[in-house]
């Protein structure tokens, strides 16, 4: 237990010399606290095993490994931002740049929904039910279209909240819809992450109302998911089935820590963490050229997370702290955790940039993906470096094309024109 003390006294102490919430020290170790605490305390009551002082070792050198890389890259900060930057500020996208990004958007919602029509039509309900909605992932043109939509929406959304114009809000709420209809949850789920930082840093005083919607928001998609999806199929949804099935997701990757350490022989590195990072990039061209990926990453199959005496709770969920678990090199794992705090730190935007900076829901995104590393490794999946790179060729877009910039920032000011 003192592992873990220390760890809150070292998240909570970073966090008070930063006055935010918003650092990757809180971000990247504190939701394993939350897990851990939650776990050990309530949820073994329904038969998940208790995380123990092998985690909490592993998760202070995390912790600590991620103040370490966060107060490098603070005290670099001006050397590791992106030099895009210093040309962004006093720049903003027009009105009728953010109204050419909402027609795009209403675009791709309604040929969306027109590609969900055809293929139900074309493998029928009892097929589509049959494959769990495979049928309705996002694939081919029309999926690569949609993640670009995904892309441009933290401008529309920026854009709302600074005007609060209904429209920015229904052409977002329509496309979260589109993405929730894929069945897949991470995909509107990464959005939803990426909104609330855009909230966050734009009311830094709401953080923590944020935190609050953010939760209820992913809960209520997560479990929404599952029970449309059950309701289609006329199966029986229960309320200990939708905790078991949050539970077993949001915590698998930490609870799935002990277990490993106890069956397996540390046969991980940092080498072949580096490998999975890029991983997704290369298999994305891969799968073009070669037809199938090249880069296989590191698993270890279902891990048993938790039994009763009527059912077990399995999982294939491997957090940042499952591989680093796996090391066998204290430096590595040190090491690792630095990599990613100065990443995460370097994704944050600082108070002094412009809130328009184009580089920003790039950062945005890598930001929300590796927050999500409790859960699991998402830079191994080519779709999330599909969003990165349509996000960051946006951003050179606009920054590139002077006519869709106007005005300058004059203090705190800001003056819209056509």
């Amino acid at each position: 237990m003192a592992y873990l003390v220390i760890t809150i006294l070292i998240i909570g102490l970073y966090t008070i010399k930063r006055r935010s919430l918003l650092n990757a020290t809180f971000l990247f170790a504190a939701p394993y606290v939350f897990i851990i605490l939650l776990n050990n305390n309530v949820m073994v009551n329904l038969g998940y095993f208790s995380i123990k002082e092998t985690t909490f070792r592993v998760l202070l050198i995390f912790t600590v490994g991620l103040a370490i890389g966060s107060v490098i890259q603070m005290a670099f900060k001006k050397r590791v931002r992106f030099s895009i930057e210093s040309s962004d500020l006093g720049s903003y996208i027009s009105d009728r740049s953010i109204s050419k990004i909402n027609t795009f958007l209403w675009f791709v919602i309604i040929i969306r929904i027109f590609n969900i029509l055809l293929s139900i039509r074309s493998v029928g309900l009892a097929a589509l039910y049959a494959n769990d909605f495979e049928a309705l992932q996002l694939s081919g043109l029309i999926g690569h279209i949609t993640l670009l939509g995904t892309a441009l929406v933290p401008y529309v959304y920026k854009h709302y909240l600074k005007n609060k114009n209904a429209r920015d809000l229904i052409v977002i709420l329509a496309y979260c819809g589109v993405l929730f209809a894929s069945f897949v949850k991470y995909h509107v789920i990464i959005l939803i992450i990426v909104l609330f930082f855009e909230y966050g840093f734009f009311y830094p005083q709401k953080i923590i109302k944020a935190f609050i919607i953010l939760f209820g928001s992913t809960l209520i998609l997560f479990v929404g998911n599952y029970w449309l999806s059950f309701i289609l199929r006329s199966i029986n949804f229960s309320s200990a089935f939708a905790i078991s099935k949050v539970w077993t997701y949001v915590a698998g990757g930490t609870i799935t820590n002990d277990v490993l350490l106890q069956t397996e022989s540390n046969s991980y590195s940092m080498g072949q963490w580096l490998l999975s990072i890029p991983s997704g990039i290369v298999n994305l061209f891969s799968s073009v050229i070669v037809g199938k990926p090249i880069i296989e990453n590191v698993g270890w199959g279902h891990v048993i997370i938790g039994q009763t005496s009527i059912q077990a709770y399995w999982t294939n969920v491997y957090s940042q702290l499952t591989y680093l678990s796996q090391y066998s090199n204290i430096l590595e794992m040190i090491a690792t955790s630095i990599i990613i705090g100065f990443a995460g730190e370097a994704s944050i935007p600082s108070t002094s940039e412009s809130d328009d900076s184009y580089t920003k829901p790039t950062r945005l995104f890598i930001l929300s993906f590796i927050f999500l590393n409790f859960f699991s490794n998402y830079f191994s999946l080519s779709s999330s470096w599909e969003i990165i790179g349509w996000s960051m060729l946006s951003g050179i877009i606009i920054r590139s094309l002077p006519h869709l910039v106007v005005g300058n920032k004059r203090g705190n000011q800001m003056n819209y024109h056509e």
